[in-house]
């Protein structure tokens, strides 16, 4: 039986080294195939996410904040991301799940952060799709600092997509599957 599997995330598997032949084994962006290819010692091929696109972006506003949409998660860089905003004096919404966040504690960290930030840093946490997008509308550019001391590397980047079918801009660390998606000057910076 032919399968495929796509990862979609680090390898996780403790060293342990896949016995699959290429191209059964397929990334979600170009620089995390890269990286599985380096971890396993084979080639390893890359397929993007594909998600719906709405109509093209009509003249959505700029609220002025902005916006953090991940999963809440140590690695992803949320706290780097409140820093820059708020060093800047900039309005950040954070907004992201975290009900399967295995350290808790992070995300009582990052609501502190929050609420100690003179007003800059707002965490709004989970929120239903209709809300996100609206959320996205209204943000100035969406931020993303995926942690690289961690060795995390950046699957794809779904919220980098999402801002860019809305029309807003992207600032993010040169990270994984961002590489992809992002086109400086064009969709935003990195």
């Amino acid at each position: 039986m032919k399968l495929m599997h796509v990862i979609h995330g680090t390898t996780g598997l403790g060293g342990i080294k896949p016995q699959v032949i290429w191209p059964r084994l397929v990334g979600v962006s170009t620089r995390q195939a890269a990286y599985l290819s380096a971890q396993f010692g084979f080639p390893v091929r890359h397929v993007h996410n594909g998600i719906h696109i709405p109509p093209p972006p009509e003249s959505y506003g700029d609220e002025g904040y902005l916006l953090s949409l991940n999963r809440i998660s140590k690695e992803k860089g949320i706290m780097n991301a409140i820093d820059v905003a708020t060093a800047n004096g900039y309005h950040i919404k954070v907004v992201g799940d975290y009900s399967w966040v295995g350290n808790q504690d992070y995300v009582y960290e990052l609501m502190t952060r929050c609420e100690q930030s003179g007003g800059l840093a707002e965490f709004v946490g989970n929120v239903d799709n209709e809300t996100k997008i609206q959320l996205i509308k209204g943000c100035k550019a969406m931020i993303a600092c995926p942690d690289i001391r961690q060795n995390y590397v950046e699957a794809f980047g779904l919220y980098a997509v999402e801002a860019g079918v809305y029309g807003k801009p992207v600032l993010a660390l040169t990270n994984g599957g961002l590489v992809d998606i992002i086109q400086g000057g064009t969709n935003g910076s990195l």
